[in-house]
C-alpha cells in the first residue's frame, strides 16, 4: 500500500491519530521483521505477493498456516508478523489483577479495520480459558475472543481477533507443509 493509499484507508475507516501512528510504526518495522521476539526460529520463508517480500515462518508450525491464509484472504490488505508485544491485564476469580505480556502473531490491515490477530490452536485456548478465565472466551463452535485484548484495542479504534485452525478451510490443514499451496483462506461466517 502506498502512503497515499494508506491515508485514504485511514480516512475511510475514520481512524484516530493514535491508531494511525501505531499502524505507521508497525509498517516501518517491516524491515526488521523476524521470528526473534517470542523465541521462535524461522525455518524458512515464503514469497508474499501481497507484502512484496519474503515472509519468515516456521514451515513446521502454525505461523505458516496463518501467514498463507492471510496472504490469500481478499479482505486482508497487509499483514505484519509479530507486532510489538502488548501488556494486557485480567483478573482471576478471587485473585488480584494479573498481567500478561502477549505477542500476537500478526498485526493486520483488513478492508473493514485494523488490529491484532492472535492465531492460536483450540487445545491451547481451551487450556488457557480453563486456567485463566477471562483471558480467552469460547464464543461457539470454532469461535474465540480475547476480551482483554478487545478492551485494549477498542480505545484506539482497532480490533483484537482470535483466529483458530477451525476458521481455516479444511483443505488447508493437510497442505501446510507445501508453502507453494495458494488455495488457502479463512472460512467466513
Amino acid at each position: 500500500m502506498t502512503d497515499r493509499q494508506l491515508r485514504r484507508y485511514f480516512s475511510a475507516l475514520s481512524l484516530a491519530a493514535q491508531a494511525q501512528s501505531f499502524i505507521s510504526f508497525v509498517r516501518q518495522l517491516r524491515t526488521q521483521e523476524s521470528l526473534r521476539t517470542v523465541g521462535r526460529t524461522a525455518a524458512g520463508s515464503f514469497p508474499s505477493a501481497k507484502m512484496r517480500r519474503a515472509i519468515p515462518c516456521d514451515s513446521r508450525g502454525a505461523d505458516s498456516l496463518w501467514a498463507l491464509a492471510l496472504e490469500s484472504d481478499p479482505s486482508v490488505l497487509e499483514f505484519y508478523l509479530e507486532p510489538p508485544r502488548t501488556e494486557l491485564y485480567f483478573s482471576k476469580p478471587n485473585e488480584a489483577q494479573l498481567d500478561a505480556l502477549v505477542a500476537p502473531y500478526f498485526f493486520v490491515l483488513w478492508l473493514d479495520g485494523a488490529g491484532w490477530a492472535d492465531c492460536l490452536m483450540e487445545d491451547f485456548l481451551t487450556h488457557v480459558a480453563r486456567t485463566n478465565p477471562g483471558r480467552y472466551c469460547h464464543d461457539g463452535p470454532g469461535r474465540w475472543s480475547c476480551p482483554i485484548g478487545e478492551a485494549f484495542a477498542r480505545p484506539f479504534g482497532l480490533s483484537y481477533r482470535v483466529l483458530t485452525q477451525s476458521m481455516c478451510r479444511p483443505d488447508v490443514l493437510p497442505n501446510t507443509g507445501n508453502l507453494g499451496q495458494r488455495d488457502i483462506g479463512f472460512v467466513r461466517s
